[in-house]
């Protein structure tokens, strides 16, 4: 287009110069300029519309998954005409002009996207929703005893069948074949006793004496065979079917005790100490039912004591917490389980759990967790029991008694 624009300005000039040489072969003497104004000839300049190219190629841009492009293109033609007269003896009149031409290009690309996601989802049992049962174990039937994990082994101390009260030990790497450790431990024939894992030692504390009746004594083992008493006559008032819990109150680990039956009746107190030797008073009356027959256990920075019975109200559906033991508090306006006394419960994996339990002659069998505010109902356990001992060991909860040779592994 540049070029024909080229050719007509070549052809308008070459009829100007034409015309003026015919002028001056009629007139050989040259004519003296006078002072009139030469007239400025006017020059149209026609532009010729002609369609803009098809711009045609590859895009530069690659685009996953597919690009899709629209591009518009704008031509925009600035001419500028620059006329110069010049006045010669031989009448020529020269004209200049410069056109020139911009072109503007505007690219658009439209992308669209589309995102295929895949989720596969596995779901796993949560503990405490599947178990396993182990029969042939070496204790047989067994009732109110204490067990714990320590040391890379489950222990059980003391308890009663039918008939008896016991003063051994036994012990077991796997939780299905159990040794009597001794037969004749030194806190004598206990049952209704609490047990604890702390400062490197298993400890056994209160609980009923066949031979003293309600007891204070407070024992430790790093062996299960040799038991030394760290006191055979703590502050505390001798009980039995209260609890025992490891719990940091902020100002370091103790030992704490909670309720429990004593000769006077169930007692809401709690105790504390450093050394299992000796201990004081944090709350003389928690603010709940004196009771026993509960559970307690420390989770989430707190002592959870849960349900039990009390002389008055027998078996309870209430939850209670505390963060020092001294202050108690429901955090539950309504039971988030049915009630039950004689269980037990275990903490693991950042839950809480509620295992088994009786209601009076009632067998409960239901288990329940909460990882500190909503409670979740996770499975039964058949058949119920209660009156057993419970800890966690190798990353499950074990359930020891009261059956006959059997204990549960989830």
């Amino acid at each position: 287009m540049a070029r024909r624009i080229f050719f007509v300005i070549l052809s308008a000039a070459a009829l100007i110069i034409v015309s003026c040489a015919k002028d001056n072969a009629s007139a050989p003497t040259p004519r003296q300029p006078d002072n009139t104004p030469v007239n400025t000839p006017t020059v149209t300049f026609t532009h010729e519309n002609t369609a803009l190219p098809t711009i045609t190629g590859t895009m530069p841009d690659t685009f996953t998954p597919t690009e899709t492009g629209t591009i518009t293109e704008t031509s925009t033609i600035t001419a500028t005409i620059t006329e110069t007269p010049t006045i010669t003896e031989t009448a020529t009149r020269t004209s200049t002009f410069t056109a020139t031409q911009t072109w503007t290009a505007t690219h658009t690309v439209t992308a669209t996207f589309t995102h295929t996601a895949t989720i596969t989802n596995t779901m796993t049992p949560m503990p405490g929703s599947a178990w396993t049962t182990h029969y042939g174990t070496a204790f047989g039937y067994r009732s109110d005893h204490a067990a714990i994990a320590y040391d890379g082994r489950l222990w059980i101390t003391g308890g009663m069948n039918l008939s008896d009260v016991f003063r051994d030990v036994l012990s077991s790497s796997n939780g299905t074949d159990w040794e009597t450790v001794t037969g004749n431990a030194a806190f004598g024939e206990i049952r209704g006793h609490s047990m604890v894992n702390y400062d490197g030692k298993m400890w056994v504390i209160g609980g009923h004496n066949y031979s003293t009746g309600f007891s204070n004594e407070v024992w430790y083992s790093t062996d299960g065979v040799d038991w030394i008493a760290a006191t055979r006559n703590a502050e505390f008032s001798g009980r039995l079917l209260g609890g025992a819990v490891v719990f940091n109150d902020g100002s370091g680990e103790k030992i704490w005790v909670v309720g429990g039956y004593t000769s006077s009746g169930a007692v809401s107190d709690a105790w504390y100490s450093a050394d299992g030797a000796f201990w004081e008073q944090a709350s003389a009356d928690g603010g709940f039912p004196g009771r026993y027959a509960y559970s307690l256990n420390s989770f989430n920075g707190k002592i959870w004591l849960i349900n039990g019975t009390t002389e008055s109200a027998g078996t309870m559906d209430d939850i209670w917490t505390s963060t020092d033991g001294v202050n108690w508090i429901q955090p539950y306006a309504s039971p988030p389980f049915p009630k039950r006394s004689f269980h037990r419960s275990v903490v693991l994996g950042g839950n809480l759990y509620v295992l088994c339990g009786t209601d009076v002659n009632d067998s409960i069998n239901q288990i329940y967790a909460t990882s500190g505010s909503e409670w979740t109902y996770v499975g039964d356990i058949s058949p119920g029991n209660s009156r057993y001992a419970a800890d966690v060991f190798n990353g499950q909860i074990w359930i020891m008694g009261t059956n006959d040779n059997v204990t549960w592994s989830q």
